[in-house]
């Protein structure tokens, strides 16, 4: 059951970041996540810090908030990049 809520927090939040662009606060996607208003910043970082080691997908883009690793991943130069042109 754990593993299954797991999963489930982890696809949301991935979700949550796709829909956003941007990285958010933990606090608030914890909240919004669990559903709960009202939820203990203990809590909800103790929940983001766990899906954020668990899932690679995740990672802290600052000491508050949450993004995806391939945000951090830097664009190529175009000068390096292979590419064909059809015409």
């Amino acid at each position: 059951m754990q593993l299954q809520l797991s999963l489930t927090l982890a696809d949301e939040l991935y979700d949550l970041l796709l829909m956003t662009g941007e990285p958010v606060d933990f606090l608030d996607a914890a909240r919004r996540l669990l559903a709960l208003t009202e939820a203990p910043e203990a809590l909800c970082r103790q929940v983001m810090d766990t899906l954020a080691s668990d899932d690679r997908r995740f990672c802290w883009s600052s000491p508050t908030t949450l993004g995806l690793s391939d945000w951090k991943l830097a664009d190529p130069d175009l000068a390096d990049v292979a590419f064909v042109v059809v015409d």
